[in-house]
């Protein structure tokens, strides 16, 4: 992106980004999507344990919620949170907050923020949605992945898509293994026992979400490679493939597990992590 063009949205929306609000919204949007992941873990381990419920993705959490009281009031308060992680996300991508540059790798990275935040904003109006009888798709990934196979083509993209979300897989892994993670909150003053327990369910969550995701992958790839849509599939049937595995409730409950993991680091993190909104306003504008 050219620096004339973060110059641009810097002047436009440097009162609002850099505003003391932004900051509690980002945060806010920290909380709730560790809530959504949270939730998606609860359900799965309840499977593990034996439920006859089904394991969910991240759409499916918040359809969950419709069997607890007040849930209205509760998915009008993810749904803010949620559009107000979509905007952080935002910023890093459109503002360059992590400070990633202008190079493939960083414009790379920059798209990656900018995916993310259009999904979470999707989830957002997803979870509005909900009251209005909106309703997730429960073989969407399936569906979506007939149509672009019966595209000229489509079966390469298919793959590659499946190999990507691999290689997302794998970066969560190393980025634990190498404990990047922390780089996240190590600027804050904290206490020593709430550092460990961040880095306890910091490393496990980007491990286990790591596994998973490298699972979905692996499903995705074999779509491609059977022209069978019913052989891929999202985070559902990812927890679906794990539970028909040998001691396959074994592997739900650790799976479960990262997935709560993660839910409570991104809970700190809404706590602890730096939100540099207001740096990346004041560095474009000074970048040109």
């Amino acid at each position: 992106m050219p620096e004339r063009v973060e110059r641009w949205i810097a002047e436009l929306t440097g009162d609002l980004v850099s505003s003391p609000w932004f900051d509690r919204l980002a945060r806010f949007g920290y909380a709730s999507k560790g809530a959504v992941f949270g939730i998606v873990g609860v359900l799965a381990i309840s499977r593990g344990l034996g439920s006859h419920g089904d394991a969910e993705d991240t759409p499916g959490a918040l359809e969950a919620l419709q069997e607890l009281p007040l849930h209205e009031g509760l998915l009008v308060l993810l749904a803010v949170g949620l559009a107000g992680y979509a905007l952080w996300r935002m910023v890093q991508a459109l503002l360059d907050s992590e400070g990633e540059g202008l190079g493939w790798v960083g414009l790379a990275k920059r798209s990656i923020y900018l995916g993310i935040g259009i999904f979470y904003g999707y989830l957002a109006v997803f979870a509005i949605g909900i009251m209005f009888g909106m309703r997730g798709e429960d073989n969407g990934v399936q569906d979506f992945t007939a149509t672009v196979l019966a595209w000229p083509g489509g079966r390469i993209l298919v793959g590659l898509a499946g190999v990507g979300v691999a290689l997302g897989g794998l970066n969560e892994i190393v980025f634990a293994l190498r404990g990047k993670y922390r780089s996240e909150f190590e600027r804050r003053e904290m206490p020593t026992w709430e550092r460990f327990a961040m880095k306890g369910v910091g490393w496990w969550g980007h491990v286990g979400r790591g596994l998973v995701y490298g699972l979905i992958g692996y499903l995705v790839v074999r779509s491609a490679v059977t022209m069978d849509p019913d052989d891929g599939g999202g985070l559902a049937q990812a927890f679906e493939t794990l539970e028909d595995w040998s001691y396959g409730w074994i592997l739900l409950l650790l799976a479960g597990a990262a997935f709560f993991a993660f839910g409570l680091y991104c809970a700190l993190l809404s706590i602890h992590r730096e939100i540099d909104s207001e740096a990346a306003v004041h560095g474009s504008l000074e970048g040109s």
